[in-house]
């Protein structure tokens, strides 16, 4: 491919990119950044953590009402402190859905929440119910989402916008 199409495949794909996210905020419920919202239903809990170094970086929380993200690395002592105790009281009073429990518990624990399953009201892992059903598949979110979801496909977002990527892993999550 010569360079001058490959930056105009580059650009393409911004457009595309672009214009998937907007659609995508628009079909999502409201997001709000670093906020409070009170959740009278089954929520999602995700994490998502830089892959180098594995530090937390957003928690998400949210249902088809709302989604609240915290921005855990923008967030000092006391912020931090305030998320904990929400996260806590979440947990404890409303149903929880996860896809890979384990993974985002020990997440939040490592970033010093000090989160158990034992607390839980309620929680469901959308990893481990596909695994205990279809073993012989793949367990991914993106694969579950391809099978079951109702948004279009999203992942590659990942690196274009972390926000609508987690609110979209939210919802996904409580529909598969």
């Amino acid at each position: 491919m010569s360079p001058s199409r490959r930056v105009s495949a580059d650009v393409s794909e911004e457009i595309t990119n672009a214009q998937l996210v907007a659609d995508l905020r628009r079909a999502l419920p409201p997001i709000k950044q670093n906020g409070h919202h009170v959740f009278m239903s089954t929520v999602a809990i995700d994490c998502e953590w830089d892959r180098d170094t594995g530090e937390l970086t957003l928690i998400g929380v949210g249902n088809r009402e709302a989604v609240v993200q915290f921005w855990w690395q923008q967030l000092g002592g006391p912020g931090r402190a305030a998320v904990a105790v929400e996260i806590e009281h979440i947990v404890r009073a409303l149903p929880v859905v996860y896809h890979n429990a384990d993974a985002d518990i020990r997440k939040m624990r490592q970033a010093g929440i000090p989160i158990t399953v034992e607390m839980h009201k309620a929680l469901e892992d959308t990893m481990l119910i596909h695994a205990v059903l279809r073993s012989e598949e793949e367990h991914t979110l993106e694969y579950l989402a391809t099978e079951r979801g109702k948004l279009p496909p999203y992942k590659h977002l990942q690196s274009v916008d972390l926000s609508v990527y987690n609110a979209c892993d939210l919802i996904e999550t409580l529909y598969v």
